[in-house]
């Protein structure tokens, strides 16, 4: 997955770049208007925090093979939201937002199977095992931008630049059993960051007033990350579980951050106003957000660096 958001951004800037230099500014409507939209999405997120578990079945008495458990989230609603100001025929200023919260579970129970979870974990022989992860995601972003006609064509172009603030909050539960005993281990993580971007929107006219748009952005996030395990021995009464509790607070991190979006704008008069309906595809992507250690053995270790959201959308704004 994180080939193939790099894979999308570069393609996004070579798209909306090779169409040469661009014609001087202008714009078909007057200063001093209000732009005000929001979408539904369906977003799934994939990253750190899935991993639960690890299989370690016993193929002989001395030959293991062992392979990771995840959560396998589903796609969920979420929403965003945005208002801009033309404050001249050629500049405008932009806030956006958007939301995501939801708890996922998985869960694998494999006789004869030992499953081993951390270092925060002395390992012991389990049947069964069961993971819960929640995804919190909220974002702000405001930005200034230009809006330049490029080559009197009526393609639409708006570069800008801000500042994106994010913040983050994932949890991990992983409760492990069997028919004496029990062990539940929580692993949470949250950053807040906040920091530069610099951006490019596209709007490129296909026939009537069905456009082609394209939004992506690149930056980077400076924060604090804080990490906390804990173990429940009070849910193992009758064979208690040796573990380590740790806690990582206050964490100075530097988080590249991306977002792509693509997807199809109709635009329509609406009395007074300029109504339009859009729908695409879009990703939001944070490297390196929480650096944790890894939760499972042979789980692949690229996973605990980075947090995505992807999915389509659609979406309604007003222009006044």
């Amino acid at each position: 997955m994180k080939q193939y958001v790099t894979g999308m951004l570069l393609l996004s800037v070579l798209t909306t770049a090779s169409a040469g230099d661009m014609g001087p500014q202008q714009s078909s409507s007057p200063c001093c208007r209000w732009t005000i939209g929001g979408e539904l999405s369906y977003l799934r997120p994939d990253g750190a925090m899935i991993d639960y578990a690890t299989e370690m079945v016993f193929v002989t008495p001395t030959v293991v093979t062992a392979h990771g458990s995840y959560v396998n989230p589903s796609y969920e609603p979420s929403w965003s939201a945005f208002v801009k100001y033309d404050w001249t025929p050629q500049a405008d200023i932009q806030f956006r937002t958007t939301h995501f919260d939801h708890e996922f579970g998985s869960s694998v129970t494999i006789p004869d199977s030992l499953l081993v979870v951390n270092s925060t974990l002395v390992s012991d022989f389990f049947g069964g095992a069961a993971g819960k992860v929640l995804f919190d995601l909220d974002n702000y972003e405001l930005s200034i931008g230009a809006n330049i006609n490029a080559f009197q064509s009526g393609w639409r172009l708006r570069p800008y630049t801000g500042l994106h603030y994010v913040e983050e909050n994932d949890r991990l539960i992983q409760r492990f059993y069997r028919s004496d005993a029990a062990f539940v281990h929580y692993l949470t993580s949250r950053f807040r960051g906040i920091g530069p971007i610099i951006g490019l929107e596209s709007h490129y006219p296909l026939f009537d007033r069905l456009t082609l748009k394209n939004d992506f952005t690149l930056g980077f996030l400076i924060g604090d990350a804080d990490m906390r395990t804990m173990g429940d021995i009070n849910d193992a009464p009758i064979q208690p579980i040796t573990y380590i509790d740790f806690k990582n607070f206050d964490r100075e991190r530097l988080v590249p951050y991306g977002f792509l979006d693509i997807g199809l704008q109709y635009d329509m008069p609406l009395g007074a106003y300029e109504a339009g309906i859009n729908g695409g595809f879009k990703v939001i992507y944070y490297d390196d957000i929480h650096g944790r250690r890894a939760g499972t053995g042979p789980n692949d270790p690229l996973r605990l660096n980075y947090v995505t959201y992807y999915g389509p959308y659609i979406g309604v704004q007003i222009r006044a």
